[in-house]
């Protein structure tokens, strides 16, 4: 993964160089302050082409492709389809949280994995946290987007979909509704000292504060620690907006954004 300024990265996403900005500790804030009322986080990609998951398993439609277009079945081709799929499997998601629901949600990249050659952008995949709150920032009938977590995952054929409910241990779960993970401990724990692991963004040391909207008021914010079961400090997010039309565009879909952007 290539900083290209700082905490500007160039990443590949589907097999397209693209460029992401790390979360900050700002953009986990305002995570764990929408996502109280419970979220989701779902992804149109797969991985893979072949699983023994009959809701994840690609290989029909592959061969169909084959059958088709009569290319040559090797793994490049087999790459290219995937990656091919997947981007619009995503564009499809995307338009849909646009326009077929009041949900709000983030845009984010996850996924990765560490480049096993020096220069080789790492591989993220789109994901989209859907917060179980409206476009104006009302919670909303949690059994609705547990719902609605179900349909995704079978119509996007994942294995499961991250299902946090409001106070409560997040669980995955299948396209039927049933819990997928063995186990799971209370998610976005800020600042519990009975946690033993914590990621890694958190402040190293306190520092001024400006207060929103006084340039004079300031406080002390002192460090922060925080308990994940996904690793929230390695997300990605994409860069922009560009302008104030892109940034007025994108909330008006539904974006929910967790940065103040200034790339």
């Amino acid at each position: 993964m290539k900083e290209i300024i700082k905490n500007v990265f160039e990443i590949n996403v589907n097999g397209k160089k693209t460029y992401g900005s790390l979360i900050t500790e700002i953009g986990i804030d305002r995570l764990l302050s929408h996502g109280k009322d419970g979220m989701i986080i779902i992804s149109a990609c797969r991985d893979k082409i072949f699983s023994k998951n009959d809701n994840c398993n690609l290989l029909s439609e592959y061969e169909e492709f084959i059958k088709n277009t009569g290319v040559e079945d090797n793994e490049e081709t087999q790459q290219m389809w995937l990656e091919d799929r997947n981007r619009r499997e995503d564009a499809r998601l995307k338009e849909f949280l646009r326009t077929k629901t009041n949900y709000s949600y983030t845009q984010a990249y996850g996924g990765y994995h560490d480049a096993k050659e020096e220069g080789v952008p790492d591989s993220f995949e789109p994901s989209y946290i859907i917060y179980n709150r409206d476009r104006q920032g009302r919670p909303l009938n949690f059994e609705d987007l547990r719902n609605l977590a179900m349909e995704l995952c079978k119509e996007y054929h994942q294995d499961s979909v991250y299902l946090q409910a409001p106070g409560e241990a997040p669980i995955y779960i299948n396209e039927k509704g049933e819990k997928v993970n063995s186990s799971s401990s209370l998610n976005f724990i800020k600042d519990d000292p009975k946690q033993m692991y914590f990621t890694t963004n958190k402040r190293k040391k306190e520092r001024p504060h400006t207060l929103w909207g006084n340039t004079t008021a300031k406080r002390t914010v002192k460090p922060h620690r925080f308990t994940a079961d996904i690793s929230f400090e390695s997300i990605m997010l994409p860069v922009g907006p560009g302008s104030i039309i892109e940034l007025k565009q994108r909330i008006d879909k539904g974006e929910y954004l967790l940065e103040n952007f200034r790339h």
